[in-house]
C-alpha cells in the first residue's frame, strides 16, 4: 500500500507531467545518440522548457520548509548544469558529429 504523502497537488498531475517529460526526453536521447542534425537544437529547446516548468512547479506548489531552504542550492546546481550542456554542446568535435560547420 502507497504511504499517504501530504501532496499539494493531485497524484494524477504526477503521472501525466511525469510521462510527459519523460517521452520528451526519451525522443530527445534518441535524437542525441543517433546524430540527428536537430538534436542539439531539441536538447536545448526541451532543457528550457523542463527548467522553466520545473523550477515555476517548484515555486508554485511547493511549500515545505526544506524546499524553501534547498531553493539556493538548487538554482546553483541548475545553473551548473546549464553551463555543463552548453559547453559541451558548443564543442567542435560534438558539432561536427551533428554535422555543423565549425570555424
Amino acid at each position: 500500500m502507497a504511504p499517504d504523502l501530504p501532496l499539494s497537488v493531485p497524484p494524477s498531475y504526477l503521472v501525466i507531467t511525469g510521462a510527459v517529460w519523460g517521452v520528451a526526453w526519451v525522443g530527445v536521447a534518441v535524437a542525441l545518440f543517433t546524430g540527428r542534425r536537430w538534436a542539439p537544437r531539441a536538447m536545448l529547446l526541451v532543457g528550457a522548457a523542463f527548467l522553466l516548468w520545473t523550477w515555476a512547479d517548484r515555486l508554485l506548489f511547493v511549500r515545505s520548509e526544506y524546499a524553501l531552504r534547498t531553493l539556493p542550492f538548487g538554482l546553483a546546481v541548475t545553473l551548473l548544469a546549464v553551463a555543463l550542456v552548453l559547453v559541451v554542446l558548443r564543442r567542435p568535435a560534438v558539432r561536427r558529429f551533428f554535422g555543423e560547420h565549425t570555424p
